[in-house]
């Protein structure tokens, strides 16, 4: 019978089976299901402040399903990965709530730049001295 444990998979370390495991994958059987794509989405959105290296998060699992080291990868499906991984980022992690929060603070910093801005032309312009 062939084995379905994450930790017969050699490519995999006790770190990266530990946050798959957070994930739900327990086994090698439930990795081929999620897929390295797959992967990478669920374990960025449950853990969205820390930073995940793509060569572990999406072309490790690949390379561990694959049975290659994440670097012998082709060109062609490293890409692949990324861009599919990107893309969940880029969509899904955007909360725009978040970045509307923002919009009266980033008006008002513009509007006292501004007034500021104004301020300095009108006194120069008025005393040149003041530049001395």
């Amino acid at each position: 019978m062939k084995t379905q444990r994450l930790e017969d998979l050699r490519k995999l370390g006790k770190t990266i089976i530990q946050n798959l495991n957070s994930i739900g994958v327990y086994s090698i059987s439930d990795l081929k299901k999620v897929g390295p794509v797959g992967v990478y989405k669920k374990i960025t959105t449950k853990y969205p402040k820390k930073t995940w290296p793509v060569c572990y998060y999406l072309y490790g699992i690949e390379g561990a399903l694959t049975g290659k080291h994440w670097n012998d990868l082709s060109k062609t499906k490293k890409n692949e990965l990324l861009e599919a991984g990107l893309k969940h980022e880029v969509h899904e992690n955007v909360n725009f709530r978040n970045i509307s929060s923002f919009l009266p603070t980033v008006l008002l910093v513009i509007s006292l730049t501004r007034i500021w801005a104004m301020s300095l032309y009108y006194i120069f312009s008025h005393d040149p001295l003041l530049l001395f």
